[in-house]
């Protein structure tokens, strides 16, 4: 999925119709994503949902860490998991297991400059300037 978010001071400080159209847009984009993964397309099926359908956001079904290890059982390596072709992923992350099995997850670097720019906005937030050094102190599991 390509980032299109606006520069942290333009969202950050704009009207609240503003923020919530703009929101809707970012979730409509992602969830059109979906239609080219398995796992999700039957996860909406089975909710009686489209990706498309956003009258009713309490509606969205939810995934458990169990469902993805289901998943990852049922259909080895990665499950059906995977929105893109294998050869787009540049990153894996794989849980230790120590609840379980472990969980593999795989990144685009799409999704890396994302994180990139959900972290700046953090930091932004927070008074980080290009003058303080930052120290990521967390592994760099699934969950990013």
């Amino acid at each position: 999925m390509t980032e299109t978010a606006p520069e942290f001071d333009q969202w950050h400080f704009a009207p609240r119709q503003q923020l919530r159209a703009w929101q809707r847009e970012r979730l409509r984009a992602l969830l059109s994503e979906l239609t080219t993964n398995q796992f999700y397309q039957e996860k909406f099926h089975q909710a009686g949902l489209s990706p498309s359908d956003l009258t009713d956001l309490t509606r969205l079904p939810f995934t458990t860490k169990s469902e993805l290890a289901a998943e990852q059982i049922n259909h080895p390596l990665y499950g059906r998991l995977l929105t893109y072709p294998l050869a787009r992923y540049r990153y894996l992350h794989q849980t230790s297991g120590t609840t379980g099995r472990a969980l593999r997850w795989l990144d685009t670097a799409e999704d890396w400059v994302a994180f990139m720019r959900c972290w700046a906005a953090v930091y932004r937030g927070v008074g980080v300037t290009e003058n303080d050094i930052v120290f990521c102190a967390f592994s760099f599991g699934p969950y990013i």
